[in-house]
């Protein structure tokens, strides 16, 4: 016999973030105020770049963070874990695709990426994981933003609606990227980590020399970095993650075994995927020359 589909509340949206996540945000609302003063102390030499950024990298950061747009810090499409919860039956199925995507906030959309009507918060699912309840109870509210808005106005004004994340629309109203009150924090003080996070194994495990098995959410900036190579057309391309770099490469979702060489003589081989998102993939580095890769100053 079943419980009611009916669930506990959830009219307190997502204010309730760890501990670490709010002393966060308390730290970069103080911090925020203090911008145009610390501003006019760098413009009169009073304190320089570099040992702004030395003795305060936080503060750094946060005045890098003033003048970003939402388009500069979300996750862009490519990268987005989503589910569709017209393809989701029952709660079972629900929780297996949660369980696989490994985040803790995930949008749920209708029928297409461009139809994202809220998201789900795992820590809703943990709480009724051992009812049966209808997916749709249990979809939180987004904001829809556009990629022009500043990120520190975004900020603000999710701290004052205490809905923490927010899908960015392009201009003809489709999904163009994500972004959540972690990744704001996180611009300024760094990886902040959260209570709800789901441990993970290595991102990175070595192979042989040459071989690599790669989580596809690793970020390309960090394999090129272990590995001293270079992945990438230009700093400006559309995805930040190895998976968003095949996306990008092929135009569609791989298969399971599929093989593509990139043109820097990477060979991937695609050895978990599902009909949306891929999530394993092992590398062959064997033909990529190394650079050495210069940090600017």
């Amino acid at each position: 016999m079943y419980m009611s589909d009916k669930l506990s509340d959830n009219s307190d949206s997502d204010d309730r973030f760890s501990l670490s996540e709010s002393l966060s945000v308390k730290l970069v609302s103080f911090m925020l105020k203090r911008i145009p003063k610390l501003k006019k102390m760098i413009e009169n030499n009073l304190i320089s770049d570099n040992e702004c950024f030395t003795n305060s990298r936080m503060f750094y950061n946060l005045i890098k963070f003033n003048d970003c747009l939402v388009r500069d810090v979300m996750i862009p499409r490519t990268e987005i874990y989503a589910i569709d919860i017209t393809d989701v039956p029952d709660s079972k199925n629900l929780i297996d695709k949660v369980v696989k995507g490994q985040y803790t906030r995930i949008p749920a959309y209708e029928n297409n990426l461009d139809n994202i009507i809220g998201f789900i918060h795992i820590k809703d699912i943990i709480s009724n994981f051992y009812n049966e309840f209808n997916a749709r109870n249990i979809i939180r509210e987004v904001m829809y933003i556009p990629p022009s808005m500043k990120a520190v106005n975004l900020f603000i004004k999710m701290q004052s609606s205490h809905i923490h994340v927010a899908i960015v629309i392009d201009e003809y109203g489709g999904t163009e990227g994500l972004v959540t009150m972690a990744d704001l924090i996180e611009e300024v003080v760094g990886d902040i980590g959260d209570e709800h996070d789901v441990p993970t194994v290595p991102s990175i495990v070595n192979i042989s020399d040459d071989k690599v098995e790669v989580n596809a959410r690793v970020l390309v900036k960090d394999l090129e970095e272990t590995f001293n190579i270079d992945l990438r057309d230009c700093k400006e391309d559309d995805y930040v993650t190895i998976g968003g770099l095949i996306l990008s490469m092929i135009g569609r979702v791989p298969v399971v075994n599929e093989v593509f060489e990139h043109k820097s003589g990477a060979i991937f081989s695609i050895k978990e995927v599902d009909d949306r998102c891929i999530y394993k993939i092992i590398i062959d580095l064997s033909n990529v020359k190394k650079i050495d890769l210069k940090v600017d100053h």
